[in-house]
């Protein structure tokens, strides 16, 4: 998805990791964990993008069961 970005954008998604890393002290290690494991899952070829419309519906359907299974 990110190579389908204009250059101009890639450039600007760059710029904004790279003085984001600072920050990284704020993430646990737990979650950047999961996220490297995703990166390679996506890299191999065993993960599929999706579109943000169907991932946001995906979010809210968890939500939302989440949500019905609390008393």
């Amino acid at each position: 998805m990110f190579r389908k970005l204009p250059v101009a954008d890639q450039e600007q998604v760059r710029e904004a990791l790279a003085a984001a890393e600072d920050d990284d002290a704020d993430i646990p290690e737990s979650h950047l964990n999961i996220l490297r494991e995703r990166e390679a899952r996506y890299a191999a070829g065993l993960s599929k993008d999706i579109p943000a419309e169907e991932a946001f519906r995906q979010i809210m359907e968890t939500l939302r069961r989440e949500q019905a299974d609390t008393p």
